[in-house]
This record gives structure tokens, C-alpha cells and sequence, in this order.
């Protein structure tokens, strides 16, 4: 059974995300498939990711930003957050939030190919929660997915993983 298991806000620190543009989530096989993680976590090195302060406990998860405005196409960016001061490599796109930006967090609980299933929950959770999701400058809404090393990767004694699905929130 799949479970949004916690619903929490979290404030970052300065951080770029790197990543890749795609039209859609099959974006994900191919910076699995031409190791464009590799080069994010080569660039930056593992420790590092580990060590961002006050993100050290989610620096090593794959993100999926999603953005979504009426009238205009679905886009997916698909990569990681780094530091701030983090050099952009050829042929990926970069994406900087200041301190203080704030995430309103979905921890989903249950079997890998379940735990999408209940993302369209999330925002009356944040609600509930007292958050509010902002849009930005545009009016367009900004979530992602965090596929956090080991919440996600690593599948617990009932074979199930934690999704962090994430807002931007005032």
C-alpha cells in the first residue's frame, strides 16, 4: 500500500541545480544511460554533495523539476542540486535558488512503481500543513521529485522506497 508518510517544509541553502531539459520523464534513461549523473557527481565530487550545509542529507539525490503552466508545454529538467558556485558543463542547463527558498516536502512510502501514484495528493497535504504553493515570476508552478540515495534506491525489508516529492512554498 502506498502512503504519503510525512509532510514537512524545508528551508535551503544557495544552491544550483544542474541537469538536462527534456519534453518528458524519458529524460530519466538517458542521463542514466550516458552517465550525465556521473558527470554531476564528477564535477562536484560525492563528498561535496554530502556536505552542502544545511542540504548534506539529500545532496545525493537525483532531481526531477517539473514545470507547469496552462497554455504552455509541460517541461522536465532532470539532474541534481549542487553548490551555488558549481561550474556548468557543456551541454546541461543550470537553475540557481537563493537561501532561504523553501520546499514543502511529501515523504511517499510504498513499492517503486507505486509511489507516483499518489504525487496529485501533495498539495492539499501542503495545505493542510499550512504551506502554500507559489508560483514563480511567470505564474508557472515549479515541483520535482527527489530520488534520495538510499530513501528511494534502496528498498526496505517490505521492498518499499520513499519518494520526496517537493513544492515551492512561501
Amino acid at each position: 500500500m502506498t502512503e504519503i508518510l510525512k509532510v514537512f517544509k524545508q528551508t535551503l541553502p544557495a544552491l544550483r541545480f544542474i541537469g538536462r531539459k527534456f519534453d518528458d520523464f524519458n529524460g530519466w534513461g538517458e542521463m542514466f544511460g550516458d552517465n550525465g549523473f556521473d558527470v554531476i557527481e564528477n564535477l562536484v565530487g560525492t563528498e561535496t554533495l554530502h556536505t552542502i550545509e544545511g542540504y548534506d542529507k539529500d545532496g545525493d539525490a537525483f532531481i526531477g523539476l517539473e514545470r507547469r503552466k496552462d497554455g504552455e508545454p509541460f517541461e522536465v529538467w532532470i539532474g541534481m542540486m549542487t553548490p551555488a558556485d558549481t561550474p556548468v558543463p557543456d551541454g546541461f542547463v543550470h537553475i540557481d535558488y537563493p537561501t532561504g527558498t523553501n520546499l514543502g516536502v511529501c515523504w511517499i512510502y510504498g513499492p517503486e512503481e507505486e509511489v507516483h501514484d499518489p504525487i496529485g495528493e501533495c498539495a492539499g497535504k501542503l495545505a493542510e500543513a499550512g504551506m502554500e504553493i507559489i508560483p514563480d515570476a511567470d505564474g508557472a508552478l515549479w515541483s520535482f521529485e527527489r530520488c534520495h540515495c538510499p530513501r528511494f534506491t534502496m528498498p526496505d525489508e517490505k521492498d518499499n522506497v520513499i519518494l520526496d516529492y517537493c513544492y515551492f512554498v512561501k
